[in-house]
C-alpha cells in the first residue's frame, strides 16, 4: 500500500519527519494489520507499506495517520478518512501456480499411495490376462465346451 503527503504544507516546508501509523480492520472488527513506519525529513512524499499476508477476496477498512516528529511545525496536517479496500481475488493462473506448503512426510506418504495404486493396477492386469490364457484344469469343462455338447 502506498501512503503519501500532499498539499500546501509540503509546498512551503518540504516533507516533515514523523511516523506513519496504518491499521487495517477486517469485516469482523478485529485488527488484522498494524504497522508503524518512520519517515525522515526531506524524504519522498510517498511511502510503500507492505500489508503482508492477506487472504485474497477479503475486505478491510484501512486507517492511516501521520504524526509529525517533535519540533516539526509550520502548519496542520489533515488526516485522511477511512479507506475501505477489498483484496483482489486470485486469477485461475495464480491459483494453479501458487505453491502449496506441505510437510515432507505428507509428500512421501502421497507418493507411496500413488505408487502402491500403480503397482496394484499392474498386478491386477497381469492376473486378469493370465486367467484368460490358462486352460481349464483337467476334469473341468469350460462353459463354452459344455454348451456346444448339449446342442
Amino acid at each position: 500500500m502506498r501512503v503519501s503527503l500532499a498539499g500546501a504544507y509540503l509546498d512551503a516546508l518540504g516533507t516533515p519527519a514523523g511516523q506513519w501509523s496504518l491499521t487495517a480492520t477486517g469485516t469482523n472488527g478485529q485488527t488484522t494489520i498494524e504497522r508503524r513506519v518512520p519517515q525522515s525529513a526531506g524524504a519522498s512524499t510517498s511511502l510503500d507499506i507492505a500489508l503482508g499476508e492477506v487472504r485474497p477476496g477479503s475486505r478491510m477498512s484501512i486507517t492511516t495517520h501521520f504524526t509529525p516528529a517533535v519540533g516539526e511545525s509550520g502548519g496542520t496536517i489533515a488526516q485522511p478518512s477511512v479507506l475501505h479496500y477489498t483484496v483482489p481475488a486470485l486469477t485461475a493462473a495464480e491459483i494453479v501456480s501458487t505453491p502449496v506448503p506441505a510437510p515432507l512426510w505428507a509428500v512421501i506418504l502421497a507418493a507411496c499411495i500413488v505408487l502402491g495404486g500403480a503397482v496394484a493396477l499392474v498386478l491386477q492386469s497381469v492376473r486378469l490376462v493370465r486367467s484368460r490364457r490358462t486352460p481349464p484344469v483337467s476334469g473341468e469343462e469350460s462353459e463354452s465346451t459344455a454348451a456346444s455338447e448339449t446342442v
